[in-house]
């Protein structure tokens, strides 16, 4: 509970710094598809959901720098669409944190920080109806090249110490549920295009 409490205030700290920033003198927006593997470490939720499900999405990335400062602010948010064994899922996550630029009209944007998000999925036919949720917290980091022409290509990593899951499965009117904490992570990787503002 406590580490919960620690990542909000850690969270709202960083949204400071983000409105703080918006009068940033370079700012480097990126926008694209990127496609997730998520992969469960808990034994009990690999049984219920499995190991590795995939999630395909959308990324909007922002990193705005002051003048003369490689140095700056990062915020971005994917939405993540999975489906797997009849299941639809729908996912949210989000990376808080300090942004480094290697380059100017081409390079690096470097950008570890805090992770979060959440998903929120199931079935629904006619015999058997099945709800999943999942809310996860962590550390992760995104590193993105850009090409002048503006085509960028980004590599992420997320370790979710924090993950809670919910299971539940409704047949012949018999309703199970599992729930669980456990330890996850996401590997992904994004093609965007990346413009730059001053």
């Amino acid at each position: 509970m406590k580490s919960f409490i620690i990542l909000k205030k850690l969270y709202i700290l960083i949204l400071f710094s983000l409105f703080s920033n918006l009068y940033a003198n370079k700012t480097y927006i990126t926008m694209g598809v990127d496609i997730d593997l998520s992969v469960n470490c808990n034994e009990n939720v690999i049984e219920k959901i499995g190991k590795v499900l995939p999630k395909p999405g959308i990324y909007l990335g922002f990193n705005s720098f002051k003048e003369e400062s490689n140095i700056g602010f990062h915020f971005d948010g994917n939405i993540l669409v999975s489906s797997k064994n009849e299941n639809l899922n729908l996912a949210f996550s989000t990376l808080l944190g300090p942004a480094f630029l290697i380059g100017n009209e081409s390079g690096f944007l470097i950008s570890p920080g805090i992770s979060l998000g959440f998903m929120l999925g199931g079935t629904n036919d006619s015999t058997t109806k099945n709800t999943i949720g999942e809310s996860f917290a962590g550390i992760g980091s995104i590193f993105t090249y850009f090409f002048n022409s503006g085509f960028s290509i980004g590599l992420n990593f997320n370790y979710y110490p924090l993950t809670f899951v919910h299971y539940s499965i409704t047949e012949n009117n018999k309703t199970t549920k599992f729930e669980d904490f456990e330890n996850s992570f996401t590997v992904g990787i994004m093609f965007g295009y990346t413009n730059w503002y001053r």
